[in-house]
């Protein structure tokens, strides 16, 4: 079975660049054979969840994972990050959100290091979500912590971007507030463009 989710995870991985329906049609093919001879195999299961979400199948992608991040502790994280992605694409933003903030717990936690990008790519991911539900300040600040925990990443300058996108839109909700402005409130929104 190992070779043959190999075989899946390759075409998957070149379904992502290349965007044909053949590599798609692929990996599902590898993945349904493994679990065919080992159901209990949760690279696999989670392999044919992913499938289903490039598919735009969210709820049985979203259901397949959970039933994987439940019977695997190895693959956990990843799971659960992959979990969060769906969740977020289907508007369940405050469930993203936790998943996202209790993989970079779980991560900063664990004696061995992380994978490199890991901590950074889910505190962006985790500056989406709150970016979508209208907490700037909130996305800005996981936006700085990215930056701070590699700030020599390839991604830097794609952060420094959204840091700026989340700060303009922080200035103008700012901006918006229903109410009298103050001389304070508009120079603090004149501050963050």
């Amino acid at each position: 079975p190992r070779p043959m989710v190999a075989m899946g995870n390759l075409y998957h991985q070149i379904y992502l660049q290349s965007h044909e329906e053949k590599d798609l049609t692929l990996t599902y093919k590898y993945y349904h054979n493994v679990l065919q001879k080992d159901k209990a195999n949760a690279y696999a299961a989670a392999g044919l969840g992913l499938y289903c979400a490039e598919k735009g199948e969210y709820e049985p992608a979203r259901q397949m994972l959970a039933r994987v991040r439940e019977a695997s502790m190895p693959l956990s994280e990843d799971i659960s990050n992959d979990l969060a992605h769906l969740n977020l694409i289907q508007g369940r933003i405050t469930e993203a959100e936790h998943l996202y903030l209790s993989n970079i717990k779980s991560a900063l936690q664990r004696q061995r290091r992380a994978p490199r990008g890991f901590i950074t790519s889910t505190y962006e991911a985790m500056a989406m979500a709150q970016y979508k539900s209208g907490r700037h300040e909130e996305a800005l600040r996981s936006l700085l912590r990215s930056l701070h925990q590699e700030p020599s990443t390839s991604g830097t300058l794609r952060v420094w971007y959204n840091v700026a996108v989340a700060r303009a839109a922080y200035a103008t909700s700012l901006m918006n507030k229903a109410g009298q402005k103050s001389v304070k409130s508009i120079n603090n929104a004149r501050a963050e463009l």
